[in-house]
């Protein structure tokens, strides 16, 4: 079976949910003509036909997020949305605004999520209530999908979020996120000398610890303690 979309699924990517696949897209209008929704799509990977959907302002450009038998998304002009799922179907669609316009995925951990937002700000979500708890100034947009590191989490009950800012010069900073107080502290950890260029692109993780990623400058960084 083969869906059309009329926007398409610009930089939306799948999730496997419930063992369906979850998607958002885009609308394919101008916002100059009115268009003001899009859907997340549930699709049987069996068949491909479209099992539900629900609808999200605006255009969604990042790929849905699976946790906890519920699937988040967030939409372009920044609204994170939270939907439960079961046999495909889709219930109990909650969501929140944020403070600028997000085309990342959230990251979670526990009952939080983090989002990056084009007003320079990492965001803190409460899940359980839908609620921004905690905003940091980041001094750029992180606009591709952060990375969590949990690794520390029993040492000093926070964990990390790194985040590669859309920018010059195009380098990592650290989100240091205080699960228990709902506090963010910002520093910066890699500043890209000498290859400063803007950067759209989420850094990775070995199992060893070494973050991986690349900016317009055309260079690929591996950051690792010493």
């Amino acid at each position: 079976s083969k869906y059309t979309n009329k926007g398409g699924f610009y930089l939306a990517g799948a999730v496997e949910a419930d063992g369906y696949a979850i998607v958002p897209s885009d609308n394919g209008e101008s916002p100059a003509n009115g268009a003001s929704e899009s859907l997340v799509m549930s699709f049987d990977p069996r068949t491909g036909e479209l099992r539900d959907s629900f609808s999200i302002e605006g255009d969604g450009r990042s790929s849905a997020v699976y946790f906890n038998s519920r699937v988040y998304v967030v939409s372009k002009p920044g609204v994170l949305y939270s939907a439960a799922i079961d046999d495909g179907m889709f219930s109990d669609i909650r969501s929140v605004r944020l403070d600028g316009e997000c085309t990342a995925s959230p990251v979670i951990y526990g009952d939080y999520a983090f989002v990056g937002t084009s007003a320079k700000t990492v965001q803190m979500i409460d899940l359980s209530s839908m609620e921004v708890t905690a905003s940091a100034d980041t001094g750029a947009y992180p606009q591709a999908a952060m990375l969590l590191s949990d690794a520390y989490v029993e040492q000093d009950g926070c964990v990390y979020i790194y985040a590669a800012l859309n920018a010059l010069p195009g380098g990592i900073s650290v989100i240091k996120a205080d699960i228990f107080r709902e506090r963010l502290t910002v520093s910066a950890l890699f500043d890209a000398a000498g290859y400063e260029q803007y950067c759209f692109c989420a850094p990775i993780c070995s199992g060893g610890g070494t973050i991986y990623y690349a900016n317009d400058s055309g260079a690929i960084f591996s950051l690792s303690q010493n």
